[in-house]
């Protein structure tokens, strides 16, 4: 998917819905009123520059069916008339320190590694005024806290030049480079070549092996019945390896694969859904679950099969979602949501800067009462992990990759 504002020239200023004089309306409603808005939040997530697959309302609203958090769930709207130009969703927490009030936060989940809400192309900045100034109003002041994002491209531009020019204070509080693809006009050759000649030589040597073993292709499915297949598939596959042993594959029990069936196997294209499959006489032995919007996409999920590891088939199905892409060029940056460190890193050798912000709402409320505010996160978070792995320690269960970003 493409986004036609990123290379158009840029509109004059009196073609912005606020100055031309038409009325916008910022409202914060509930989970249900959102619901209703669903054609308009789909039209919207259409008509973003780099859209949030995360908060497209074909993966969002089953995901949150299933999470016990939903009934505090809120979303901030930012309309012009019929029309969503701005969505959110925010989760209310407790009081927060001393002049901070209240922490809220943008909705996360161990599923999702983006935060970034969805904005009209061309309304970023006004679309993050227009949501600040309604959480300042409404919640009296307090502080906004953005998870693992994405720390480029235009909805981050929007936010800094709606914070400067309202001169609120921000702060990022951790910051890393992810694994990423962005082959440059839609060809894959440079980020080939990138991959060192070592790498290459062992990807190549798992290729050979696993052909000896039988017939090895790659297939990908964006729709209809080839999608629902794949899903399924992956399901299967993910359910045959460690995550099915320790009880997170989706597979694993029937709230989570009601959701995938209904958020991946019938979508509607907010998000688009693509499953990428390795496999050998037929047989998926790698997989990556890819979730796309307009601009910007995102490797939800990697399956591979336990039994042939000492061929690679997971990095080897990463591998050929690079050269698909290059040769399909179906979205303009791929986001693996891991390290840069990671295993993929090795392969996918473009890096997206992410990290984490703490916003505040109140234009006095400063940097400072923000450096302590992420302090006090950061100590709770500290101890959080620390039981964690205690508990992973002592239960030798392993984390999954969504898991182990979180801590």
């Amino acid at each position: 998917m493409t986004a036609a504002c990123l290379t158009a020239p840029p509109q004059p200023a009196a073609s912005t819905p606020e100055r031309a004089g038409v009325a916008l309306d910022t409202s914060i409603v509930s989970l249900a009123e959102a619901r209703d808005a669903l054609l308009p939040w789909r039209r919207l997530f259409q008509s973003c520059a780099a859209a949030n697959p995360f908060y497209g309302p074909d993966f969002l609203l089953p995901l949150l069916e299933f999470d016990p958090r939903a009934a505090r769930l809120r979303f901030v709207l930012v309309r012009q008339g019929q029309e969503l130009l701005g969505l959110a969703p925010i989760l209310p927490g407790c009081i927060g320190l001393p002049g901070l009030w209240r922490q809220l936060s943008v909705y996360n989940h161990p599923f999702i590694f983006n935060s970034l809400p969805l904005l009209r192309c061309g309304f970023e900045a006004q679309g993050w005024a227009a949501m600040l100034e309604k959480l300042a109003a409404s919640y009296g002041g307090g502080v906004l806290g953005l998870g693992p994002s994405p720390l480029d491209g235009p909805v981050v531009q929007g936010l800094r030049q709606a914070l400067a020019q309202s001169h609120r204070a921000h702060l990022v509080t951790t910051q890393s480079e992810r694994a990423a693809l962005a082959p440059a006009d839609g060809k894959a050759d440079a980020l080939l070549s990138a991959i060192k000649g070592k790498t290459m030589g062992k990807l190549r040597r798992h290729e050979r092996d696993l052909g000896k073993l039988g017939k090895l292709e790659f297939r990908a499915a964006d729709r209809g019945p080839a999608l629902a297949e794949a899903v399924e598939d992956f399901m299967a596959l993910e359910a045959r390896g460690w995550k099915g042993r320790q009880g997170t594959a989706f597979a694993s029990d029937a709230a989570s694969a009601a959701f995938a069936r209904r958020a991946l196997g019938a979508s509607q294209g907010a998000p688009g859904v693509r499953v990428e499959t390795l496999r050998l006489d037929g047989r998926p032995i790698g997989a990556c679950l890819h979730l796309a919007g307009p601009g910007y996409a995102a490797t939800f999920k990697i399956a591979y099969e336990e039994e042939l590891a000492r061929h690679g088939p997971g990095v080897l199905a990463m591998l050929g979602s690079l050269r698909l892409l290059g040769t399909e060029a179906w979205t303009q940056r791929l986001d693996s949501g891991a390290s840069g460190e990671d295993a993929v890193g090795a392969i996918w050798r473009d890096r997206l800067p992410s990290g984490e912000m703490l916003i505040a709402l109140a234009p006095r409320q400063g940097e400072a009462s923000l450096r302590l505010h992420g302090s006090a996160v950061a100590l709770a978070e500290r101890a959080r992990r620390g039981l964690r792995d205690a508990y992973y320690a002592v239960t030798r269960r392993r984390r999954t990759l969504s898991r182990k970003a979180k801590g």
